[in-house]
């Protein structure tokens, strides 16, 4: 993806200090023209998104999303115990009455 990002010109290699086989990225001044209107055709949709929601509407949404959530928060990867149920391959998804 760097390597991409710097055959179009969008971001070069500077001298790290601290690793010197490991160089800095930064983007150039096309590469902050284009994060500039990316960012600003992101807003837009998100403007047209909303809509007639009201802030209300969205306070709402985000805390069910947080509720939501929370759960899943508390998820230890390194383990197969989710929620107190052994979480089987073979029924993982299922109804398993």
């Amino acid at each position: 993806m760097v390597n991409d990002a710097m055959a179009a010109d969008l971001v070069a290699t500077l001298s790290n200090p601290r690793h010197r086989r490991s160089p800095l990225i930064t983007l150039t001044e096309q590469g902050r023209a284009a994060m500039a209107t990316t960012s600003a055709r992101e807003h837009a949709r998100l403007r047209d998104v909303r809509g007639d929601l009201t802030a209300a509407d969205i306070d709402t949404c985000l805390r069910v999303l947080r509720h939501l959530r929370e759960p899943f928060a508390k998820v230890d990867l390194n383990d197969d115990m989710v929620g107190g149920d052994t979480v089987h391959s073979s029924t993982a998804g299922t109804d398993r009455d």
